[in-house]
């Protein structure tokens, strides 16, 4: 069980589509719960990740600044995990794709339910330096590490009606999202 946290170093981007020359397999179904379900912008999440149980807690590493946060994971037992579904959350479910690339693995998150549309693809990084030197594909819309919007503890709870202002300001209209 970890005693400190891990520094998470992660660049978020929109994506319009998948392209279709991507290989990525069946993916993975992720099942995030965002607790307590009564706040704004929630930092602690109990996950499925696959045969993963976990719980995380994130906090701001500088105030304001999504891009870096540390993390606390724990692993939690089936039955912790059950006993965690029963508390009020505001929940996110999404198909996560691994799709190796040079610095790294990007993780394509296809969306569902009340979110269905919205593709968000994450990489993280060992080292600003290393985050900084990183070549965004040619497929993603743009960028969105900075906008705490599409961060998972603001997304948790919104439906994907709720987020056309926002995607419209980066020229994604909700009518043509899918993968």
């Amino acid at each position: 069980m970890p005693t400190r946290p891990d520094t998470e170093i992660e660049r978020r981007f929109l994506v319009h589509k998948v392209p279709a020359d991507l290989t990525l397999g069946e993916g993975r179904l992720v099942a995030d719960r965002y607790i307590p379900a009564d706040a704004g912008h929630c930092y602690l999440r109990v996950r499925q990740d696959g045969d993963e149980l976990q719980i995380t807690k994130k906090v701001l590493k500088r105030d304001g600044d999504h891009s870096q946060m540390l993390e606390y994971t724990i692993p939690l037992s089936k039955a912790e995990y059950e006993a965690l579904c029963t508390v009020p959350s505001k929940d996110v479910i999404k198909r996560r794709y691994d799709h190796k690339i040079a610095q790294g693995t990007l993780q394509i998150g296809v969306f569902a339910q009340a979110l269905s549309g919205l593709i968000i693809a994450d990489v993280e990084f060992d080292s600003h330096e290393a985050s900084e030197l990183f070549v965004t594909p040619h497929w993603v819309a743009a960028e969105v590490t900075g906008d705490k919007r599409f961060a998972g503890g603001e997304l948790c709870g919104k439906s994907i009606g709720d987020l056309a202002a926002a995607l419209a300001e980066y020229g994604i209209t909700v009518a043509h999202r899918g993968a």
